[in-house]
């Protein structure tokens, strides 16, 4: 069994050219999957997967807000501060929150809203260190989502 860890972004931009763009960023090329429908980024033996999609928003993790998805599995007993795949999805937020300015949000499970590398999620943690903060420039109050998450 595997977890996932998932980049939500908006962007106006059509797929091909976001995957181009993502590539320049991150210095790492994205090449299409069959129809090009999606594209794939490999660093060495991690693979993450950009696409739209087609998720439903959940209680007030509101998925429906972003347009695309960078998406990547890691084994269920990899910490996910230990994870090469979050660590790669979470430099790819870092970067186009910082050098193109435009929403994302980074999610666990599709369940959890990724706390950053200086925080474990809840699960790890335990229920004394709740998941507080958003993959996002700045905090803002949270409200808690079904199944544990955390909306900004």
């Amino acid at each position: 069994m595997s977890r996932s860890v998932d980049l939500f972004i908006d962007s106006p931009l059509e797929l091909d050219a976001l995957a181009r763009c993502l590539g320049a960023l991150m210095r790492i090329p994205f090449t299409p999957v069959a129809d090009g429908s999606v594209f794939e980024l490999r660093e060495g033996n991690t693979i993450a997967q950009l696409g739209e999609h087609s998720y439903a928003d959940d209680g007030s993790l509101r998925l429906s807000r972003y347009r695309y998805d960078l998406s990547a599995r890691f084994p269920a007993d990899a910490a996910v501060n230990s994870s090469p795949e979050v660590a790669l999805v979470r430099h790819a937020a870092d970067l186009v929150r910082e050098r193109i300015g435009i929403p994302v949000l980074v999610v666990i499970d599709l369940e959890h809203r990724d706390p950053g590398p200086e925080r474990p999620l809840e699960r790890e943690a335990g229920p004394e260190r709740p998941l507080e903060r958003e993959a996002g420039p700045a905090p803002a109050p949270a409200a808690t989502a079904p199944g544990g998450g955390v909306e900004r």
